[in-house]
């Protein structure tokens, strides 16, 4: 968790990715934790990485878009991370998923 930044934010933008209306939040390290024991581990996925990466960095900010494999799921292009530069460490300060249309 410590790679997170506090105020950080999870978004699932439930494959509609220009209507927040519909989206799924969790915020801060709390929620952020308590989405991955809850929702991602009882999944138990094998495999998952990140192909495709896009990468922009300016000053003490980056945001990467990437085409992510979790098991036999792939969405291509449908994730996006953002960092923040804070006190000497890069830190994720959010990750919007399922941005890919259906």
């Amino acid at each position: 968790m410590e790679i997170w930044a506090e105020d950080g934010v999870v978004i699932d933008a439930r494959h509609t990715p220009d209507d927040p209306s519909d989206d799924l939040t969790w915020r801060g390290r709390d929620a952020i934790r308590q989405r991955y024991v809850t929702l991602v581990f009882p999944g138990n996925p094998t495999i998952a990485g990140a192909t495709d990466v896009q990468l922009t960095i300016e000053g003490d900010t980056a945001e990467a878009l990437a085409t992510t494999r979790i098991g036999a799921e792939v969405a291509p292009g449908g994730d996006r991370w953002t960092f923040a530069k804070r006190g000497g460490r890069w830190l994720i300060t959010s990750l919007t998923y399922n941005l890919e249309p259906e």
